[in-house]
């Protein structure tokens, strides 16, 4: 994906990284991207940290095995402007083909 978004957009400095190493060197990644994909656990999602996570992401984007959790991590940012959707089942398998078809 960022090596899409950068052939498209070659203006946009784009990353993909864990959310603990973006929230550990946060300044650095908000200095020197224009966009950074953050993936991570459903799990880091929770009360304590919402307002950690509202200063970071704008759009959360669920996978389809997670889904039953979706209307309670919907309730714990509900205070904050982030958008939080589950992803397509299709649209997430086809990705997930097309990633191990260029990984193997």
């Amino acid at each position: 994906m960022v090596t899409a978004l950068e052939a498209t957009y070659p203006a946009l400095k784009v990353r993909s990284a864990h959310l603990d190493t973006v929230m550990a060197r946060e300044t650095i990644y908000r200095e020197k991207y224009d966009l950074i994909l953050i993936y991570g656990g459903i799990e880091i999602i929770r009360p304590e940290n919402a307002f950690d996570l509202n200063q970071l992401i704008d759009v959360i984007l669920i996978a389809p095995q997670v889904a039953y959790l979706l209307p309670l991590k919907q309730e714990i940012l509900k205070d904050y402007p982030i958008i939080i959707k589950l992803i397509d089942k299709k649209i997430f398998g086809t990705v997930l083909v097309h990633r191990q078809l260029v990984i193997y």
